[in-house]
């Protein structure tokens, strides 16, 4: 199923409309649609996901299923963040799923995707001055902090050893490492303009 399709819009569809009525959430809700994700691109899967639903869904959807995800080289993500577009314009709030991507490596792989996109001219310039602005407003998306990585246990969600596996790969790929805290997070974004 390519992306857009019956097919994948119609299970992502059935995924998102049973998230958060059950008894189960996290890994042990997704898992159970495992075997059918498995016959869709992962690629394709993620891009409709982060096209359709909210920020806090797509994470959730992402943080219980790094089978998806999990293997991508910095070629699969740079190739992510050039699909997604157009990335929205921010607005008072905004829980847009467009920037699950850079939300995801920066707050929870603790790498500066934040800075590798705006550097990648093959996404519109409008694209990446929408995604500072962005995370500008939602500083704190940014952010690690300790209580965000309790649930990353294998069980709830994807596991620290995976995402510490997955941040060394990244890392060797070419990513900078990120650790950001409250202080640095304005002149951070600030820094970033300077790039585009």
């Amino acid at each position: 199923m390519k992306r857009g399709t019956p097919g994948l819009n119609s299970l992502c569809r059935e995924i998102e409309s049973g998230y958060g009525f059950g008894q189960t959430a996290g890994r042990a809700y997704f898992v159970q649609y495992l075997p059918s994700l498995k016959c869709v691109n992962a690629f394709d899967v993620i891009l409709f996901n982060m096209s359709e639903y909210s920020l806090r869904y797509v994470r959730d959807f992402l943080l219980s299923l790094p089978e998806l995800w999990i293997h991508f080289s910095i070629h699969d993500w740079e190739k992510l963040f050039i699909n997604v577009g157009p990335r929205p314009v921010l607005k008072w709030f905004d829980d847009s799923g467009k920037y699950a991507d850079i939300y995801l490596l920066n707050k929870y792989v603790r790498v500066d995707a934040l800075s590798f996109f705006v550097r990648l001219k093959d996404v519109p310039r409008e694209d990446r001055e929408n995604a500072l602005d962005y995370f500008s407003r939602f500083e704190q998306l940014l952010r690690n902090d300790p209580l965000d990585f309790e649930d990353l246990d294998g069980e709830y969600f994807v596991s620290l050893v995976e995402i510490e596996n997955l941040r060394a790969k990244l890392v060797n790929e070419g990513f900078s490492r990120f650790d950001m805290n409250e202080k640095a997070e304005s002149e951070y974004i600030f820094g970033l303009r300077s790039l585009l």
